[in-house]
């Protein structure tokens, strides 16, 4: 059955033994936390992911260094950290930890003890602007509830965390972003809610630009042969995306069923190509040679979960994805 929107089961394949070990050096050497003296210059900021690292630099510009923590080109459903980026982000030169907040940081919540230890104020993008979120179709409950209680507790199962891709929704989290720096950093306050205003205005007339040109699209269905990371903006744009996967699938091999599926809506909504997040995916080689009818364009789409290429930048990004979904999109 094709996936849209519905729960993603990540592997924690993180080593517990090792990771423990890990945690209990640090523990054991806990100092007495930040001085609470602004004495030592500008702040330090670690985030993990590449879009909030293009948000928080230019929220800051020069008042603050900012450090991006998954910058290898690791998927983010797989990547852990090691010890070093442990310390990255737990260590008193830290002052503010900035992440998505989905089930893909299931680590985050164990290091929260030696960041509060160390003065490190942390920022869950997700649990602090949960009325934006999309909950997904399909939920288990990784955890168990007492009968006839109702947990308060943010549960980032309970939702989408490819968050960054929704254009309607990104310039409020940069305004929450920006409104937790400068708690951090009030002497400079003032210049981060400032900068902020203005790419809040820049976000905003990317996403008009967005409507604007997928309204002329006569067709609003897009076959991704591939996870679909793209909940959120599909919901923004009235997209319909039929995936092969969910968003935070480790699958990379589609069943027969699937396969045909596909291949079906492409012929009912005369498609002329299917989409991919991957240049190497050979799903859509498949998916293309059982269209017997045409050859289909292939367009890969960026999620901006693998490596970034130099100068680029989120607004880059999105600026050509609006130009490949338009190619998705076409119909002969």
């Amino acid at each position: 059955q094709l996936d849209a929107a519905r729960k993603c089961t990540t592997s924690n394949c993180f080593n517990t033994l090792r990771y423990s070990n890990i945690y209990q050096i640090f523990t054991a050497c806990k100092g007495e936390g930040k001085s609470e003296a602004a004495g030592k210059g500008k702040i330090k900021i670690v985030v993990t992911t590449f879009p909030v690292y293009d948000w928080v630099c230019d929220i800051v510009k020069d008042k603050a260094d900012v450090e991006l923590l998954i910058n290898s080109g690791a998927d983010l459903h797989s990547w852990n950290p090691s010890a070093k980026d442990i310390i990255k982000v737990t260590g008193k030169d830290t002052d503010l930890f900035v992440y998505i907040g989905g089930e893909s940081d299931f680590w985050v919540s164990k290091l929260i003890p030696q960041m509060e230890a160390n003065g490190v104020q942390y920022f869950s993008i997700m649990k602090n602007n949960v009325e934006l979120l999309e909950p997904m179709e399909e939920h288990d409950h990784n955890h168990e509830e007492s009968e006839g209680e109702e947990s308060e507790d943010f549960n980032p199962d309970k939702y989408d965390e490819h968050i960054w891709l929704s254009l309607k929704r990104v310039p409020l989290f940069i305004e929450s972003i920006a409104e937790k720096i400068s708690e951090v950093d009030e002497e400079n306050s003032d210049f981060y809610l400032m900068n902020a205003k203005l790419i809040v205005s820049e976000k905003n007339i990317l996403y008009e630009q967005y409507c604007s040109e997928i309204e002329k699209c006569t067709n609003k269905t897009i076959v991704l042969a591939d996870r679909n990371p793209f909940v959120y903006l599909s919901c923004d744009l009235g997209l319909e995306i039929y995936a092969a996967f969910h968003g935070c699938s480790a699958d990379t091999e589609a069943s027969f069923d699937v396969v045909l599926e596909l291949v079906k809506i492409i012929e009912e909504k005369n498609l002329s190509a299917v989409a991919c997040c991957d240049i190497k995916n050979r799903l859509s080689e498949t998916v293309n040679t059982a269209v017997k009818s045409r050859d289909l364009n292939v367009v890969v789409l960026d999620s901006m979960q693998g490596k970034i290429q130099d100068k680029q930048t989120y607004d880059s990004i999105m600026t050509e994805n609006l130009k490949k979904i338009k190619l998705a999109l076409e119909s002969e």
